[in-house]
Order: C-alpha cells, then structure tokens, then sequence
C-alpha cells in the first residue's frame, strides 16, 4: 500500500514519507497499527502539537477509546468495523478503506483440470488444519514468503475458515479478495468479518457454522458442483468481487480520506518504517 500510495500522489506533488521517529509537523500522519500498539496519549499529543492531523488506521486490532479522542479520523478496514466506528463514536469522522491484497498478485487464472481446495494464509489461524488434511492444503504465508504466491494457481477454491482468537478485533475480507482475484469460489462462514456482505444470500458455499461436518459436506459439494451452473454462479459472484476490491477502488477510498484534509496539509506521513510492509494495510 505504501508503494501505491506513493506512486498516486507523485504526479500532484505530494509528498508522501515514512519514519520511525514522531518528529513530523504541519502534516497528515497515518498511524499504523504497529504504532498504535505501542503508542501512549503523550506521543500523539506531542504529534497533534507540532501541527499534524492524525488518522488511525488499527486494521483488525481493537482500537484504544482512550486514544480515540486525540485522532482527527479514523479508517476501517471493514464494513462491519466502519458500522462500530460509526456508532461507536459518531462525533469522529471514520472513512472505510477496502483491505489491499498483496500488490505482488495480480489477476492469478487457477488451473481448471480438477477441482483442488488450498488455505493460504497463517497456519495458526486455520480452523480443523489437521482433520482437514485429506480435503485442503494448507499454505502459510507472509511478507517475506513468496512459495504460496506460487502455488496460488495450482489450486481453484479457497478455504477460509478461521480459528478465532481473543484478541482479533473487525477482521476485512482480505483472504475473499485474494480468491477473488485468483477467480475463485471461496469456502467461508457467513459470519466472518463482511463475508455475508460481498457473498450475498445466493452465494453457494457460504457456511453457517464452523463446524467440522459441516465444512467437510461443503468442500465435498462445491467438489460435486466444480465447473457446473451453482460453480459459474459462485465465480460470477467472485468476479463482482475482484472489481470492488481492486487496487483502483481502494486507492479512490484512501484519497476520499486525504483530500478533505490536503487544504490544510501538503504532506503525509507514517510510521514507522519497519513496519512498513504494514502501512494501511497487509495482505
């Protein structure tokens, strides 16, 4: 996202650039995840006395109420998140962000001779991993990983049931962009995140529990379905998808954020630089 972000605003002039240190003045700060996580009110108080607007972007970390006060916005990297934000504190100006995939995947055409369901994504997140070996592979993946990256189109489905864990705040839709975008029909609980939001009602494979039954008679029906009527139907579904989460729509929401605070500032800037790979948003 850095990298796109910085490339958009070049041709403007804007200058767009990231630091560790909380040093910046008379710019719009985005406060990443890994910084707010370690951040008190009297490091974003020193921020907003040197002049800098401060938007907050927590991904799917719970946010600080405490510290809600001091930002001038917030992003949401969900819908449902955008929804709580909104509700939650109405007096602040909250804007949604779709989750970026990983800008390394481009349009991924998954191999069409047998049907094959992969998990890509962290090991400790996938739900039923070792009772599901004989019906998914399982992927981990990373920023500093790039084998998953090559196996995505050996595979044309994708399992995404996550093992919830106490401290996951509003978790985006990233792993249903990434089928999306690798012209997938993906395996989800309805539940999760803004699943039920993209999927929609005549989604086929659209679970409604976790359950291990459950996701073992899904995975063997959308087998059964590969390449038939309800199969077109999920991709077409899948293909609507592609096109709201593309690179084009996120941007166009980021610069909604920025341009009502340009006027007031000529820059941007967030921190900190080793986290950069997780600057707004991380695949």
């Amino acid at each position: 996202m850095a990298k796109l972000v910085a490339e958009f605003y070049a041709p403007r002039g804007i200058d767009v650039s990231f630091s560790e240190a909380p040093a910046q003045r008379d710019s719009i700060v985005i406060l990443t995840k890994g910084f707010l996580l370690k951040s008190c009110s009297d490091d974003l108080l020193r921020l907003k006395e040197q002049g800098n607007i401060l938007i907050a972007d927590y991904v799917d970390h719970p946010e600080n109420p405490e510290l809600v006060e001091i930002f001038d916005a917030l992003i949401a990297s969900s819908h449902k998140q955008t929804a709580a934000y909104r509700a939650a504190y109405p007096h602040k100006r909250t804007v949604h962000v779709t989750h970026l995939v990983d800008t390394r995947i481009r349009t991924v055409p998954p191999q069409k001779h047998a049907f094959r369901v992969g998990y890509f994504g962290g090991l400790h997140n996938a739900k039923h991993r070792a009772d599901l070996a004989a019906h998914v592979q399982f992927h981990e993946s990373g920023s500093d990983l790039s084998q998953w990256i090559r196996e995505l189109p050996l595979y044309n489905c994708h399992y995404a049931v996550r093992q919830n864990n106490p401290w996951d705040g509003f978790k985006p839709f990233t792993k249903g962009f990434l089928a999306a975008r690798c012209q997938s029909p993906i395996i989800i609980v309805a539940s999760d995140g803004d699943a039920a939001h993209y999927l929609g009602g005549e989604y086929p494979y659209l679970l409604v529990s976790d359950h291990l039954s459950d996701i073992i008679e899904m995975v063997e029906r959308a087998a059964t379905d590969f390449g038939g009527p309800r199969w077109q139907l999920a991709l077409a579904i899948m293909s609507d998808i592609a096109k709201a989460s593309s690179d084009t729509v996120v941007l166009a929401e980021f610069d909604t954020l920025v341009r009502e605070y340009m006027p007031l500032r000529q820059s941007f800037w967030a921190t900190p630089r080793r986290l950069l790979s997780r600057l707004l948003r991380s695949a």
